[in-house]
């Protein structure tokens, strides 16, 4: 890694997660100079034994990173793909059955871990470094263990100061242009003051890997429980499972409580015994949820994507592939302004971003939140008309087809 105490790029990208790391590698192939800055290290270790965060990756973000030549490099054992979904409702005996074959496709989705998918998304960054350095070319610099002390957006440029741990100073870093991929509470976006709009769900989701007594048949199941909603999704090998279970904080914490044995049971009830015995193959952890959206993407030099944009209910797993199209859309109004001679930081060239990403994440938040409300106060909301529209969506075929289509990226 480099030494000296200043660095020109076309671009900085604060976050090296999945989303920042993906934007990085897509501006590199076409040509564009890269820094990131994260706070944590950028491995492409993956740990021998899975882990409980999880991702179900579309069709659409399947195709994206095979174009970053990461999807290459995610191991078989560590993917595991989801032909079927089954959800259904605690208070009625409606059920929503969707099947890839219906769509003559052969899976659904992928469910991944996080850092499975992280360490795929470096080890394609650190190839296109390596090239670099045969040919003499500077156009990558990664900045780990690093944390921005100040951000400086002038007429003309960007600059961040940044501690380096590794290099035990202060430096700073020049770019036409930054970007916020640092997560639901950016650093980047709250020195910039966009405001966001913020709807508490009063819920936390608990995560943690299940081992069961029956196989999850490559299905995604997902019951809308009175505490919330809760996914069994499916892993390698057939009988793991990684759980998300949505619930209000006061439930989350007697849950967190608990022994394992009587958590499992609790969780064998909710999910009406489908699965036999269960085990916890992980500690029990939890987060609190929260949708957010930032009321603009975009403005003199810089750009949000991911988290740091907009956040939803994790209920259809829709977050980290809505990221990815955000840094697709952003690397391709990057890259065409770069072909064409623009500055990079001109804010109404970046605003062709914005409108193609805003509105689409702001109707998927929107439709979750819609979902959450309905099955959180299903107590106060006829079982009946739940059964029914649930049963018309189950029997059109037109429908299934349309929404399997939308969640696949298709």
């Amino acid at each position: 890694m480099q030494t000296d105490n200043n660095s020109v790029a076309d671009v900085t990208i604060i976050g090296g997660g999945m989303v920042g790391l993906s934007l990085a590698i897509a501006l590199l192939q076409q040509n564009l100079s890269v820094v990131i800055i994260d706070a944590n290290e950028i491995s492409t270790e993956i740990s021998e034994q899975p882990q409980a965060r999880v991702s179900a990756l579309t069709r659409a973000s399947e195709n994206w990173l095979q174009q970053l030549n990461a999807w290459q490099a995610i191991p078989k054992n560590r993917c595991s793909a989801y032909r079927k979904m089954q959800i259904w409702n605690a208070n009625s005996k409606a059920q929503l059955h969707f099947e890839a074959s219906d769509l003559a496709q052969p899976n659904l989705g992928h469910i991944i871990e996080n850092s499975v998918i992280c360490a795929a998304l470096a080890t394609s960054l650190y190839s296109l470094q390596s090239q670099e350095i045969k040919t003499k070319e500077k156009q990558l610099r990664v900045l780990q263990a690093a944390h921005c002390q100040k951000v400086e957006i002038d007429a003309d440029r960007v600059s961040i100061q940044v501690y380096a741990k590794e290099q035990s100073v202060a430096q700073t870093i020049h770019s036409s242009i930054v970007v916020a991929a640092d997560g639901g509470r950016s650093w980047l976006r709250q020195q910039l003051s966009i405001p966001i709009s913020a709807y508490p769900y009063q819920q936390d989701a608990l995560v943690a890997l299940v081992e069961s007594e029956k196989t999850h048949q490559h299905c995604a199941w997902q019951k809308f429980t009175e505490d919330g909603p809760l996914a069994f999704l499916p892993m390698k090998p057939l009988n793991l499972h990684s759980i998300v279970w949505s619930c209000e904080h006061h439930k989350a914490q007697q849950l967190l409580q608990m022994e394992a044995q009587e958590f499992t049971q609790q969780l064998n009830s909710q999910m009406d015994n489908r699965f036999g015995q269960l085990k916890l193959r992980s500690p029990l952890s939890s987060f609190p949820l929260i949708a957010t959206h930032a009321r603009r993407y975009t403005g003199h030099r810089y750009a949000l994507v991911g988290d740091a944009a907009h956040t939803i209910h994790p209920l259809a797993g829709q977050g980290v592939n809505l990221g990815f199209l955000d840094a697709k859309a952003l690397s391709e109004t990057l890259g065409k302004m770069k072909k064409s001679g623009q500055d990079l930081g001109e804010a109404n060239q970046l605003r062709v971003y914005e409108r193609a990403r805003y509105g689409d994440n702001l109707s998927v938040q929107l439709a979750m939140t819609g979902l959450y409300k309905m099955f959180s106060q299903q107590k106060n909301v006829s079982s009946f008309a739940i059964q029914e529209g649930m049963n018309l969506i189950n029997q059109s075929a037109f429908i299934k087809r349309k929404l399997m289509k939308r969640a696949m990226g298709l």
